[in-house]
């Protein structure tokens, strides 16, 4: 019995509904007591009330932050009180647009209904959800299922695919990252669907380089352990098996340099046969997974044993990719990738109790900021000339933002 377009986009509501639960039991309080965090204050939020549109022509880390900086910038303009919740609904609208685009008949990708939960199962802990700082995270899923989807066949689909290559291509280096895919699929199609796709990217990642002064290496240290390169590699699948929580200990090192090593074989196996099949998405799935790793993997050349335990964002999209490409196209048979999605599931059952976040505090947004409006602070910045600033604490414990009286 074929599937008709009403069940199956009900199907692909109950896959975004799943996807949001998951993080709702991943990061409960996002949803009863969500908080504006890190640089969501203190470098998007601030920006947008200290300099209002002009903020989107600043860079941050070295490079633009286009869809944050937009975000930030209309909810202080509109509704500032509401910033900690309206910042977790803006992700919620990302995730939900990447979930829908994943089980789209356009990417077409077996047990996709199933994609939207086990992308935020297989994280290794909650950092890269449900905020602003980490939007780009999840977002740099869009342009890789551009490259996987079919040509557009409406003005709808086309705007659709060139509007998420230009703004997530000026969210993050994710248009330098994926540029090589892009110009391969140029290349292999020749189509001017693909010339424009390439040109597009290729615009946006010069824009990114151009002026690029602050690539986040890892600070050197006098002996690097460059075994430790192999680690840390290895350290996603180690999560999945042990937990999120569970330490890179030193009793297993074996095992971490086991999992490193049968990565990068795996990568350059499934690379090749994919490409000897033509089976293109998961060459790109596959492709993306590689470049991302060959990226992460220069950052932190100086000092390889930083992100043996820190830095999750780092390690969010390669494992989900790959799984993808082996759950989602014919790599695998369908009993098998049935059998791999049941021993994840297994996994994640065995360790769900790790995967909850701990409790913020609650840093009271509206009551600071109603602060810098209230009377006695007007009549005071009448007696100075110069605008004063004013501290507001935010989480995690030690962050702030500064924002001028006005």
């Amino acid at each position: 019995m074929t599937e008709t377009p009403r069940y199956r986009n009900l199907w692909r509501i109950l896959a975004c509904l799943c996807g949001v639960i998951a993080l709702w039991v991943r990061k409960p309080q996002c949803f009863y007591n969500p908080q504006v965090w890190a640089e969501d204050g203190s470098i998007f939020f601030s920006g947008a009330y200290n300099r209002g549109i002009e903020s989107l022509l600043e860079r941050y880390a070295g490079y633009f932050h286009a869809l944050p900086r937009l975000v930030a910038i209309v909810v202080e303009s509109l509704f500032p009180l509401r910033a900690p919740e309206l910042f977790v609904a803006a992700y919620l609208g990302v995730f939900i647009w990447v979930s829908w685009f994943l089980t789209s008949k356009r990417t077409n990708l077996r047990f996709s209904y199933l994609l939207p939960t086990l992308l935020v199962f297989m994280a290794l802990d909650s950092e890269p959800f449900l905020n602003l700082t980490n939007m780009q995270w999840i977002a740099a899923w869009l342009p890789i299922l551009v490259l996987c989807a079919s040509q557009p066949t409406s003005t709808t689909q086309r705007i659709h695919d060139l509007f998420i290559i230009l703004f997530v291509g000026l969210s993050g280096l994710f248009s330098v990252f994926f540029a090589p895919l892009f110009l391969f699929k140029a290349w292999r199609e020749r189509t001017r669907w693909s010339y424009t796709l390439c040109f597009l990217n290729c615009t946006c990642g010069i824009i990114q380089a151009i002026g690029f002064s602050t690539l986040q290496r890892a600070p050197a240290v006098l002996t690097p352990v460059y075994s430790d390169l192999i680690r840390v590699v290895g350290r996603p699948w180690h999560s999945i098996i042990f937990g999120p929580l569970w330490p890179m200990n030193e009793e297993l090192i074996w095992l971490q340099w086991a999992l490193g090593a049968s990565t990068f074989i795996a990568l350059a196996y499934l690379l090749v046969v994919s490409y000897r099949i033509r089976n293109w998405t998961a060459f790109y799935l596959i492709g993306a997974s590689a470049l991302l790793w060959v990226f992460v993997l220069l950052s932190i050349s100086g000092n390889p044993s930083i992100l043996l335990e820190g830095g999750a964002r780092y390690f969010f999209l390669q494992p989900i990719l790959i799984f993808t490409a082996l759950i989602g196209t014919p790599i695998l048979s369908r009993r098998a990738a049935l059998l791999l999605v049941s021993s994840f599931t297994l996994l994640v059952g065995i360790n769900v109790h790790q995967y909850q976040e701990r409790p913020w505090r609650n840093a009271h947004w509206r009551r600071q900021l109603k602060r810098l409006s209230a009377p006695e602070r007007k009549s005071q910045k009448q007696q100075s000339d110069e605008p004063r600033l004013y501290r507001i604490k935010i989480n995690p414990p030690g962050w702030f933002i500064e924002l001028q009286e006005r």
